[in-house]
């Protein structure tokens, strides 16, 4: 069995410290795992955020949304579903060294797993558009953040994905929660 591709990005013992919560999320096999939740969506306003938005096929704006979360491994990629209302919005994932790369559309994103006052963040040390690596200047800025929100009625996975163009613009802005919903083997 392939070893989840942020254990190995981030090593055994700073995944293993992370909170049961995210290392679940995080813990992606052949088997479909789907996560259930809310989610705000923000969209930047600039025409260049407008068609970043409608190329990626990144979700519509709006408050308190439901979203569903699909994860399995497909050999080295890890296959990220995230359906928000009738949109869906797909990445894939994969290892590469220490870095994970996420596949969105045309853009390849390179990035550094790291862990951060008990928050597990991704900061953006590369990038490929139609396979040509891009110069700094034009890399896509992404600040997040993932942790575990204890609750009364059960623990919750948290996120918040903040992606800005080149020059600081908004590109999209999400942030929400997850719970675990099901595993499936055959559901695709």
């Amino acid at each position: 069995m392939l070893e989840p591709i942020y254990r190995t990005a981030l090593g055994a013992s700073t995944f293993d410290a992370l909170s049961p919560m995210v290392q679940a999320v995080h813990r992606v096999g052949p088997a479909l795992t789907v996560w259930e939740g809310e989610v705000d969506v923000e969209r930047g306003r600039s025409w260049l955020a407008k068609l970043g938005c409608a190329v990626a096929g990144l979700p519509p704006e709006g408050g308190g949304q439901a979203i569903t979360v699909r994860f399995r491994r497909e050999g080295r990629w890890e296959r990220w579903e995230r359906v928000i209302g009738a949109k869906v919005f797909r990445s894939f994932q994969r290892v590469d060294g220490d870095a994970i790369v996420e596949r969105v559309g045309t853009t390849d994103l390179r990035m550094r797993a790291y862990v951060e006052e008990g928050r597990l963040r991704l900061k953006v040390i590369g990038q490929r558009t139609f396979g040509v690596p891009l110069p700094r200047w034009l890399w896509l800025t992404i600040a997040t953040a993932e942790h575990e929100e204890a609750r009364e009625d059960g623990a919750r996975y948290r996120f918040d994905v903040r992606a800005n163009l080149p020059g600081g613009a908004l590109l999209v802005h999400y942030r929400g929660w997850l719970r675990a919903s099901r595993a499936m083997e055959d559901e695709t």
